[in-house]
């Protein structure tokens, strides 16, 4: 009898130490997740919070009202947590949030929102494939992973809901930056003062352009159009399209997209007005003046160079980083006195993208996203003395961003450089040229080698288009 009653305490034991065994494995096994929120108004911080008083009128604490609403699935679909109430409280300029426990494994946040303390969403996180997902890097769905007794921070992108309906977004992500669209107002018309008729508003895709490779095609009615347009960039290139018109492209402001309104939308005129006259330049290697400066032989003169290039790339012999800059200019002698420039356009044309092959096996999207731009050259500079040493002076007002280029299209790109030959920003400075960089310079490898006008095939040497008409 003993013994029995020996086994059965044994094997409660075993069960006891066993269930107890499952559960510290099973607590183990979970990590945590939590959500980190920024404001940069501070009258917005202001605004959520609320002072608990004494009565003799010294504050006791702050407590924040403002929640989170997330849901949560796991990789196979199923919900984790479905519009999930998550307090958040002050710390610093931040909210954050309490954190959600979870096992172990790989989720996606489908839902995201922020909730004042009347229970209005403020903000919200749009997800793929909604009306406004293009405003964002990165919409929801966003994949993430639990890993055992760690935390987890999240930070998706959210936009302001203005009157906007919960189809028009989708919900995602931990810790976010708050992305405020610009709200701008446009319209094309047909506007030629050489015609005997009014002015007609007339239909176009608007298609507009980051240096970073954002981009969104607008597809205009023949009116005032609204849209929302990402921000965070200082110029766009503009391209508007009507298959009845000649295609307009542009470079325009972050400023100007802002200061338009409803009662004075930014214009797009498509209309056939008597074209400019044309002068068109492209010099070989006797008259063409251009060149190549590297801080690798700083000393050292490229003026006969066969390549425009701007590139950061590891040196075969030496292993070490190089940079390479390019300069080049064009004689405007020929333009009669009184020319007015109307519009300036560069044509290059490259073999391939540049990279050494240290960095071949590099993601081609890392290389093929860094983006060049053109500054204006506000000292002289000689093409068979210029070296990294000595090289002119430039500025950044006025210059002309290249956005990321894809390898497998055509190899000859035009750009309009207007803004080089007639400042959007009055300024006192003379005219030397064009230095062509990289857009983030020594940061990532990679870059662009375009023809020179030393190059031996003519029709790749750079092209410069003037129009211009005569006072």
């Amino acid at each position: 009898m003993k013994t029995l009653k020996w086994s059965l305490l044994l094997a409660i034991t075993g069960i006891f130490i066993f269930f107890s065994s499952c559960e510290n494995t099973k607590e183990e096994l979970n990590g945590k997740v939590d959500f980190t929120v920024s404001f940069s108004d501070n009258n917005l911080l202001k605004s959520v919070q609320a002072d608990s008083i004494n009565a003799d009128g010294t504050i006791i604490d702050t407590i924040y009202y403002w929640h989170l609403l997330v849901s949560i699935a796991d990789e196979n679909g199923a919900n984790v947590y479905d519009d999930e109430i998550i307090p958040m409280y002050a710390f610093g300029d931040q909210f954050v949030s309490e954190k959600l426990s979870m096992i172990v494994g790989k989720y996606k946040l489908v839902k995201f929102m922020v909730i004042d303390p009347y229970g209005n969403v403020k903000y919200a996180a749009p997800l793929e494939g909604s009306r406004l997902a293009y405003l964002v890097n990165d919409p929801l769905p966003i994949t993430f992973e639990i890993s055992a007794n760690q935390v987890s921070h999240l930070v998706p992108e959210v936009l302001v809901v203005t009157g906007s309906n919960p189809d028009d977004f989708g919900y995602a992500s931990f810790g976010f930056n708050i992305v405020r669209p610009i709200v701008s107002y446009v319209m094309v018309v047909d506007d030629n003062p050489l015609y005997m008729r009014p002015s007609m508003a007339i239909p176009a895709i608007l298609s507009v352009y980051a240096r970073d490779g954002w981009h969104y095609d607008y597809k205009l009615t023949a009116g005032i159009n609204k849209i929302l347009i990402k921000s965070g960039y200082e110029y766009f290139k503009v391209s508007v399209k009507n298959p009845d018109y000649p295609i307009y492209e542009a470079e325009i402001s972050a400023k100007e997209f802002i200061n338009s309104s409803e009662n004075s939308p930014l214009i797009f005129n498509l209309s056939g007005q008597q074209p400019p006259m044309t002068l068109i330049l492209q010099p070989g290697p006797e008259e063409g003046k251009d060149a190549m400066i590297t801080d690798l032989n700083p000393d050292k003169n490229f003026g006969d160079h066969m390549y425009f290039v701007a590139s950061y790339l590891t040196e075969p012999v030496l292993t070490v980083m190089r940079t390479k800059n390019s300069l080049i200019q064009f004689n405007l002698g020929s333009l009669p006195k009184s020319a007015r420039i109307e519009s300036v356009l560069l044509t290059v044309a490259f073999e391939r993208p540049v990279w050494d092959s240290l960095w071949s096996g590099l993601d081609d999207y890392m290389l093929l996203n860094q983006g060049l731009v053109l500054q204006q050259i506000v000292e002289p500079w000689d093409e068979y003395s210029v070296t990294w040493s000595n090289q002119p002076k430039t500025i950044e007002a006025n210059q002309v961003f290249i956005p990321s280029m894809d390898a497998l299209s055509s190899n000859i790109r035009t750009y309009d450089v207007t803004r080089l030959f007639i400042p959007m920003q009055e300024i006192a400075a003379p005219n030397y040229g064009m230095m062509l960089k990289l857009s983030q310079e020594n940061i990532i490898p990679g870059g662009w080698s375009f023809a020179s006008s030393d190059y031996p095939i003519k029709e790749m040497r750079p092209k410069l288009i003037v129009k211009y008409s005569l006072y």
